[in-house]
């Protein structure tokens, strides 16, 4: 049995911006994710590795920054940022979440 090789992190709908840090086999799905990413921080979203982020929505305004660790899976939730959100690891938000700093 081979051992696992750790893929990159990607958006399955686009070409991730520039200053988003996807970790290794995180995989964020959905057409609007960045519909409303309007963040020019560097890094303006890092997500850790292992993570599933499922028609979730990043709306992170020009000075907002999120985190999210390793391991986290979110479905149809919503991120309203305007200066900071810090999501640790193994963590998991169902749909209608909303998580606002």
């Amino acid at each position: 049995m081979a051992d696992h090789i750790p893929q990159p992190g990607r958006w399955a709908s686009g070409t991730l911006p520039a200053n988003v840090v996807l970790g290794a086999d995180s995989l964020i799905t959905g057409p609007k994710a960045f519909g409303r990413f309007r963040s020019t921080r560097e890094p303006a979203l890092v997500i850790g590795s292992g993570c599933t982020l499922d028609g979730v929505h990043f709306a992170i305004n020009p000075a907002g920054q999120v985190t999210i660790g390793n391991g986290c899976a979110f479905y149809g939730s919503v991120l309203l940022c305007e200066l900071e959100i810090r999501i640790g690891h193994h963590v998991y938000l169902g749909w209608n979440v909303v998580i606002s700093d």
